[in-house]
């Protein structure tokens, strides 16, 4: 049976194991270093302790290049050739070939630079949505002369009602439009099986009326011949 992996904390990019009452317990450095290895339980915290430790971040550093300065821009959301050139990488493929491709950590590091990065990116476009949908934002007034004379608060009703559906789509989303159409499918295939059987019906109906009239006729014109 497998351990249950025990829980730990981060502290200066330390991470640190903790048992019930007892102190926490630094992760020794070859542990660290094993860790990296397997790159299976890599956290984006572990970053500052893999400048200090792995090889590659020092080789990079004698070239003049930063991989912890380029890893960290691309996770602030920042255009990945602009800030791994900023940070020493001529091009894509220097900094691939120089740095991501020499260990399994700095691989999986990128990849979790990339998924801080999407998150900055979804809680920033957000933010910028609840500031337009229920905040406002700033929209000048300006006068006959094109001068500034004040500002007024617009706010976006769209975009507050995107924000709503999100927030809580079975309450916002508008299900009638689906259901409004399978309704309106049920019920002209209802009338259209109505009318099928209301023909026969009728059809029925009408020839039984046919015969009673003439049966009708008949019995009178019999009754009209015995009387004569």
């Amino acid at each position: 049976m497998n351990e249950l992996p025990h829980p730990y904390r981060y502290e200066k990019g330390i991470r640190l194991f903790i048992s019930g009452d007892q102190a926490p317990v630094p992760e020794s450095c070859t542990e660290f270093i094993d860790r990296m290895k397997t790159a299976e339980d890599i956290s984006w915290l572990d970053i500052e302790r893999a400048e200090n430790e792995l090889p590659v971040f020092d080789d990079c550093k004698k070239d003049r290049k930063d991989l912890r300065a380029a890893l960290e821009g691309i996770a602030a959301g920042g255009k990945m050739l602009v800030v791994t050139s900023k940070a020493g990488f001529p091009t894509w493929s220097v900094f691939q070939n120089g740095a991501l491709n020499r260990c399994k950590a700095t691989k999986k590091l990128y990849e979790l630079a990339k998924q801080e990065r999407e998150s900055r990116r979804l809680h920033g476009a957000e933010d910028a949505l609840h500031e337009r949908a229920v905040e406002g934002v700033d929209e000048p007034i300006i006068n006959h002369m094109g001068q500034i004379v004040g500002y007024k608060k617009k706010y976006s009703d769209k975009l507050l009602e995107v924000q709503l559906k999100a927030l809580d789509p079975d309450k916002y989303t508008d299900k009638n439009k689906f259901d409004n159409k399978g309704l309106v499918i049920n019920v002209e295939m209802g009338l259209r099986e109505k009318i099928k059987t209301a023909d026969i019906v009728v059809e029925d109906v009408e020839f039984t009326g046919l015969e009673n009239i003439r049966k009708k006729s008949n019995n009178n014109l019999d009754s009209s011949s015995k009387n004569l």
